[in-house]
């Protein structure tokens, strides 16, 4: 649950301490998200990835760093030497940094905190919400609802119970219907097992939709049910993404206040967090996350210099 990097901060109160100043960015978007800190050989396993880079199509992480009075958002990978910012004209590398992750609140018997996402529900309609709690050296993903008492998930062919566990406050809205056909790197990971990633996922079960966990290995989404572990269907489960939607240059003007603040700059103007592809003369490819203005401009760092992108996304 990359218990080393959490912070007692969300994307709408951060902590002065992290950086030796005040950040204060907040969200206009319902979503909820955590900013830990990090380094580029220690990224949490559900880090959001924002891009990825060519010619090996790395994953790139949507990280933030304090530099010149401001709180610039901008991308890491391994072997980065930081979260790569770009200012005036240039990409910075800032070695103290930190990275987005979504939000879990600790809870326990059952109980669910406000604004869970409920992904799920029972034959009965009753929404079920997803859960994660360490277990046997890894993180698993579950299911919980007010009356069940605990966090179900399943495990070595059994349904698991566990009283102490964490409830995902951070909306997942898209969702792919074949995880086979969707980037893992767009998906939403819960934790590690066994140095492999786990995922959430939902399955429709015995007319209700339970949200379970996912490997790469695993060939469906196992849940928790009558006391066993089932692996439903594969014709009917799914992984969700990682919950921002990505707006289009024509959804901007119309989506303006559910822009996902995640910096400014030193005289206090907002930013945004933007994606695109780096224009030609860049001679590289990939899809690169970066720094958005609302008037219009994404910034994107590649190879020490700032690009100007035509700003295709733009994370709500």
């Amino acid at each position: 649950m990359s218990k080393a990097f959490k912070m007692p901060f969300s994307a709408a109160t951060i902590a002065a301490a992290i950086f030796g100043s005040c950040l204060t960015a907040s969200s206009a978007s319902a979503a909820e998200w955590n900013w830990v800190n990090a380094t580029p050989d220690r990224i949490p396993p559900d880090a959001v990835v924002g891009g990825s880079d060519y010619p090996g199509h790395e994953k790139l992480y949507i990280c933030r760093a304090n530099y010149q009075n401001g709180i610039h958002p901008g991308k890491v990978r391994p072997g980065f030497r930081g979260c790569n910012i770009t200012y005036a004209g240039e990409e910075k590398t800032v070695p103290d940094f930190q990275v987005l992750v979504s939000s879990w609140v600790p809870a326990s018997n059952g109980s669910v905190p406000p604004h869970a996402s409920a992904l799920g529900h029972e034959a009965g309609g009753d929404p079920l919400y997803v859960c994660r709690v360490n277990y046997q050296g890894g993180e698993h993903s579950g299911k919980v609802r007010p009356g069940l008492g605990g966090c179900f998930f399943g495990y070595a062919g059994n349904e698991v119970k566990l009283t102490d566990y964490e409830v995902l406050t951070t909306p997942a809205i898209a969702m792919a219907t074949n995880p086979r056909l969707s980037p893992v790197y767009e998906t939403l990971a819960v934790g590690t097992e066994s140095g492999k990633l786990m995922w959430i996922c939902t399955a429709e079960y015995q007319g209700g939709v339970h949200p379970g966990k996912m490997r790469e290995d695993f060939h469906a989404c196992n849940i928790g049910w009558g006391t066993k572990e089932i692996q439903a269907d594969p014709q009917h489960f799914h992984v969700d993404l990682w919950g921002a939607r990505w707006l289009s240059n024509e959804e901007i003007e119309l989506n303006l206040g559910t822009l996902f603040e995640a910096g400014k700059q030193g005289d206090g103007v907002p930013l945004y967090i933007c994606r695109d592809l780096l224009p030609p003369e860049a001679r590289a490819g990939g899809s690169h996350p970066g720094k958005y203005r609302k008037d219009g401009t994404c910034f994107i760092g590649y190879a020490g210099k700032e690009y100007i992108g035509g700003v295709s996304e733009i994370a709500s």
